[in-house]
């Protein structure tokens, strides 16, 4: 696991976006390379090419597909991304 992912999974509570976002930006055990790496997941998470179907449990799935596939991550960090990205198309 990465530290990048490690930190992820520390918000698994948090209510919004920002909050996951300014953890990142903050924690002292992130480097900039992955502060990179979480903004590109977030583009990912949000590209309008997961959500065409305007239905959101295909974008869900599409968007978990894709996270797994580029980035690699436990299956518990990408649904913290995919969470926040379905509240950004309801």
């Amino acid at each position: 696991m990465t530290s990048l992912e490690t930190v992820i999974l520390t918000c698994r509570e948090c209510a919004f976006f920002s909050q996951l976002s300014d953890t990142v930006k903050q924690s002292q055990l992130l480097t900039e390379a992955d502060r990179k790496l979480f903004e590109d997941m977030w583009a990912a998470a949000v590209d309008i090419e997961n959500w065409r179907q305007y239905d959101l449990i295909l974008g869900c799935k599409n968007t978990q597909h894709r996270l797994r596939e580029e980035f690699g991550f436990t299956d518990e960090a990408i649904a913290i991304f995919v969470r926040f990205a379905s509240y950004d198309w309801r």
